[in-house]
């Protein structure tokens, strides 16, 4: 007969939704259409109190103690300069000082606006696959008429968890000052960059994380962002990087949570530094621990081996959030501790001392427990009584290998050393802010227990990382304390009992229980000695024969106390200590059923002993093992990816785009707007003169150069001139995007009128990136008496430096859209077919024309409202993506689809309220290049 096939039970999938509420921050699409509140930059001031040195002395009066000592000898010193000298020889706490610290006593970030560009729901990806209607809430998209949509910050919305892209410094400031956000995060995790080499730092793709360390211009970053945040940070070598990671510190402390907890991780060449400037902004007193988590097995150093990173942990103040972890004892730890074994079972324990007389209640308590050493002296602490220790501050278990299948980033942090940062210092519900994303590890992990999350980083290779790792991710589903409260009310987690002396000796509840079985028990002892008379001198031979057996082949000692009960039988009766656990099949037969009989009783006293101890012990609580729902599985709760909002006034030549360099040695000076004004001018004066000399290149391989080209002062546009063999009146207006950021909706909404009011026939916007909502505007070309081009800036353009080789032709490039396809499916519904892509390569500076396999990933949005962009297909070639989810949830979603995921056309999708179909595409290197497809061109 034919097995029937086993049906995999269908899990329920669920996601994690928080009752905590953010504010409407602007969507890309629609940020220009309201008005953004101006915030003043805040200044945080420091104590100001080379090489990185400790200095005692507050004002630097040490150093003139030699020329005062010597002017001492020559004449009788002043008032002013004995005091000089007395305040110098008096005791100070230390601080860290580096070049330039001294000459600069504040520092200013600017709470720029951040625009979300993507909702992300991993729920509602599924549902397409699952052929079922998708609502906008599962983005947790807060559907505000417009009035209220574009009344931005003004409003507390549903919360949704956060991925983005921008400086730290400038990001954690807007979430503090200009979303109240200040106090609120309950823990923050920072992982910076060890090296000060460029190359050690980024990771230049998505598809390249080995760390090679390369000086090869291919293979170095070549995002604009990441070029600043290099220059800023290792300008001067260790003194900018110093006070780079001093400056975030603080901001970092701004948002802090008062029980709140920091972790700076590092290696040991910079901790010491890392130290005194913790110390610094969070205070001395307020260091918590030094945690050394492993990273490596074996190296093969000359020297000796580094196999270990550095925690520096601190709480913002002395009352912090702490939660006890705790791992099973090892069988070292178990034999270091209990070092003495019973003689009769061979169990470890540990005598531990007692200071109560044998008369005593307490005493007698512990005796019938069984839980007196033999010489009846001392309590046994055994093993089983709390068979965990709690963790120190040496972590193993957190080597990240280079062959690990969930490492996708160039330096990427075993989870397992972010999973218990979080689970120490928060509770479910909390917020977890991570400013330096990488590969999004703080944000999966918040997102596994329950944390609410933001995450920060200058790359888009990070961000698309993140993105793809969070939305293709499952986790098991913990049951919560508190169904109402959801998940802010905690999880129901495992539970330990711990047994303590006490747990025995003040455990009143034990009394009843010896009463109820000690006559049970004195009668089987009665019947077992009994039986005793059933032992013949010859068996009592034979017995004493096993035992000189055994010590003539074993040797001495290995005779146990169990032996000797066992082998040595007593004349006439034995003492309830000294009964055997054991028969021997020599013993008469009713002997061995008494003895059997005995122990029966004597196990069910012991098991409910035990058990009564273990009730009325202290139960610990176990919060990385929540108990799991097997019938539910979760996904990733929605998040929206963001991007800075590149100040408006940076367009100005009176307020610098970004400006060179600065000369190193002006780092730490006093800024001003003229020296600002400067740099933006250089910046604007030099690509001008580029894109003069070099033209535009666009997709059918055609060149346009200009026949002049000439800067507009204080404008926002910022160039003009004629094509060459144009008409004269073909004038052409060029508008360059930050230095360090994108072009935005807002800039083109800004430009575009100004140069349709004064005729111009064309206008190029040339930038490094383009954002998506900027990207839908051009695209719709909505002036029909402009014609606009986006051209694509070399990115090396900004490296200078950083590059052996610094192309001098083809730096403006515009690019051709996805190559998409719009069909008709069945039942009026639609298709987008991806046939591909042109991508740039800023190493060799060319445009290839790439399939679809080419592509880092493709998003769909099937209901485009020209606000943000909600996935509601997802698709990467990397077979491999969707496999966990797609393991985990086959009797939700039918493999295939996730197959599908993987390929170049789209699952059927309906016209949606806006008749609108967007589709995005990330490049291996980050970059986004959108496509909007109206649904009403397509007749059926």
């Amino acid at each position: 007969m034919a097995r029937k096939k086993r049906t995999t039970p269908k899990k329920e999938v669920q996601d994690y939704r928080h009752d905590a509420k953010r504010k409407n921050n602007p969507p890309a699409g629609i940020a220009a259409q309201g008005k953004i509140q101006e915030k003043p930059k805040q200044e945080y001031s420091y104590n100001p109190h080379l090489p990185p040195n400790l200095r005692f002395d507050p004002n630097g009066d040490a150093d003139k103690l030699p020329e005062l000592l010597e002017e001492a000898q020559q004449r009788p010193l002043t008032a002013e300069e004995t005091k000089t000298i007395a305040d110098a020889l008096k005791q100070h706490e230390p601080w860290l000082e580096w070049s330039g610290k001294q000459k600069k006593k504040s520092f200013t970030a600017d709470p720029v606006a951040l625009h979300i560009h993507e909702r992300v729901s991993a729920k509602a990806i599924l549902k397409v696959a699952a052929r079922e209607n998708v609502q906008r809430s599962l983005f947790a998209d807060p559907q505000q008429d417009y009035a209220e949509a574009v009344d931005f910050y003004q409003h507390d919305v549903d919360w949704a968890n956060r991925l983005i892209l921008g400086d730290s410094l400038t990001v954690m400031s807007s979430l503090a000052h200009r979303e109240d956000l200040a106090g609120k995060v309950q823990m923050i995790y920072i992982d910076p960059p060890y090296g000060i080499k460029f190359a050690s730092n980024f990771q230049p793709t998505v598809f390249q994380y080995s760390a090679k360390n390369s000086d090869k211009d291919q293979d170095l970053t070549r995002e604009p962002e990441q070029i600043k945040a290099y220059r800023d940070t290792w300008s001067l070598g260790i003194h900018s990087y110093l006070a780079y990671l001093r400056d975030r510190l603080y901001v970092a402390k701004d948002l802090l949570h008062d029980n709140g907890s920091i972790f700076l991780q590092i290696n040991d060449e910079h901790a010491h530094l890392l130290r005194n400037i913790m110390d610094e902004v969070f205070e001395r007193e307020n260091f918590i621990a030094m945690i050394y988590f492993q990273t490596a097995a074996n190296q093969n150093a000359h020297r000796i081996q580094r196999l270990y990173d550095v925690l520096l942990w601190y709480k913002k103040t002395p009352e912090f959030k702490f939660h006890q972890m705790f791992k099973e004892r090892t069988q070292s730890q178990i034999e270091s501790v209990f070092t003495v074994k019973d003689k009769i079972s061979g169990e470890p324990y540990k005598p531990m001392e007692m200071r109560f007389s044998k008369q005593s209640e307490e005493y007698k308590r512990l005796a019938k427990a069984e839980r007196l050493t033999p010489n009846r002296n001392n309590w046994m602490r055994c093993p089983n009584d709390f068979p965990y220790v709690k963790y120190d501050n040496v972590w193993t278990g957190t080597v990240e290998s280079t062959f690990s299948k969930e490492k996708i980033y160039v330096v990427q942090t075993n989870k397992n050393v972010i999973q218990r940062c979080i689970l120490m210092t928060t509770d479910p519900g909390d917020l977890v802010l991570d400013p330096t994303c990488g590969g999004g590890t703080t944000a999966f992990v918040a997102e596994q227990w329950g944390r609410r999350w933001i995450t920060i980083d200058t790359s888009r290779v990070a961000i698309a990382l993140a993105r793809q790792r969070l939305l293709t991710g499952s986790f098991d589903y913990y049951k919560l304390k508190d169904e109402v409260n959801g998940v802010a009310g905690g999880f129901v987690n495992e539970t330990v009992p711990q047994i303590k002396r006490r747990s025995i000796t003040e455990n009143t509840a034990l009394d009843p229980i010896f009463e109820k079985h000690e006559p049970i028990l004195t009668g089987k002892l009665e019947t077992l000695n009994n039986a005793l008379a059933n032992i013949t001198p010859e068996i009592r031979t034979k017995l004493h024969a096993k035992l000189a057996e055994k010590e003539r082949r074993e040797g001495k000692r290995s005779i146990t106390d169990a032996d000797r009960r066992r082998w040595q039988l007593p004349d006439t009766a034995w003492q309830e200590w000294e009964v055997p656990f054991d028969t021997d099949p020599d013993w008469p037969e009713p002997l061995q059923e008494a003895l059997t009989d005995y122990r029966n009783a004597w196990r069910a006293k012991m098991d409910e002993v035990n058990k009564c101890i273990a009730d009325v012990s202290e139960c610990k609580e176990l919060v990385d093992q929540p108990i799991k729902d097997s019938k539910r599985i979760r996904v990733s709760g929605p998040f929206t990816v963001e991007a800075v909002q590149p100040a408006e006034e940076s367009l100005d030549l009176n307020s610098p785009i970004g400006g060179e360099p600065e000369d190193p040695t002006d780092t730490f000076e006093d800024e001003d707007e003229g020296h600002e004004a400067v740099n933006a001018e250089a910046y604007l004066d030099k690509i001008i003169r580029l894109l003069k000399n070099d033209g535009v290149k666009f997709p059918d391989n055609k060149t346009m150069k200009f026949a002049t080209l000439d800067p507009l002062e204080g404008d926002v546009l910022h160039a003009e001139g004629h094509w060459e063999d144009s008409d004269a009146d073909q004038n052409v207006a060029v508008v360059f995007g930050p230095q360090h950021g994108p072009v935005t909706v807002m800039q083109v909404e800004d430009c575009l009128p100004i140069a349709s009011r004064r005729g111009y026939s064309e206008l190029v916007f040339a930038g490094f990136s383009f954002d998506d909502a900027a990207q839908a505007v051009i695209q719709k070309d909505p002036n029909p008496r402009v014609r606009i081009h986006m051209a694509y800036i070399n990115p090396d353009v900004a490296m200078d430096d950083l590059l052996k080789e610094t192309p001098t032709s083809q730096l403006f490039t515009v690019f051709g859209l996805p190559r998409t396809e719009l069909k008709a499916a069945d039942n009026g519904e639609f298709i987008v077919k991806m046939k591909g892509v042109d991508i740039y390569n800023p190493v060799d500076n060319t445009v290839n024309s790439a399939g679809a396999d080419k592509v880092a990933a493709w998003f769909i949005d099937s209901d485009y409202n020209g606000r943000d962009f909600c996935i509601t297909q997802a698709f990467f070639p990397d077979k491999k993506a969707w496999d966990k989810i797609a393991r985990d949830l086959k009797s939700v979603v039918d493999p295939e689809c996730f197959e599908k995921f993987s390929g170049t056309e789209s699952l059927p999708f309906p016209s949606g309220e806006h008749a609108c179909a967007a589709v995005k595409v990330i490049d291996p290197r980050g970059n986004e290049v959108m496509r909007v497809h109206n649904l009403r061109d397509l007749e059926y």
